[in-house]
């Protein structure tokens, strides 16, 4: 990727681009990962393809192949496109009610 011109090489770059992680029930969170996996997209599936082809063992490259396939389907890319523009609608509302000063009505003005 660095290669590629894809990740630009810098101190702390690598701590920048990580993954979230979707294992904590907090929603903000949740909406955090999309964002991350569609950023990092790209390269998911080239370390997938990678290990497709060079993996350790048969299961290891077949499971990669699977998860390759799968995340480069219609309906997870769709989904995922989809999931981010839903949760970060929700996300603005969830937020504006965790505010104390903004009222029902003001937080669903946001909606629209």
């Amino acid at each position: 990727m660095l290669e590629s011109g894809e990740r630009q090489s810098r101190r702390g770059a690598n701590q920048m681009s990580s993954l979230q992680r979707s294992g904590t029930t907090r929603w903000g969170s949740h909406y955090e990962y999309v964002p991350s996996m569609l950023e990092l997209y790209n390269a998911t599936c080239k370390v997938l393809e990678n290990i497709a082809c060079d993996g350790s063992n048969s299961k290891t490259r077949n499971e990669a192949e699977g998860a390759c396939s799968s995340i480069q389907s219609f309906n997870f890319v769709f989904s995922l496109h989809a999931m981010r523009a839903i949760m970060g609608i929700t996300d603005f509302v969830c937020q504006a009610f965790q505010k104390q000063y903004v009222d029902i009505l003001s937080a669903l003005g946001y909606v629209s």
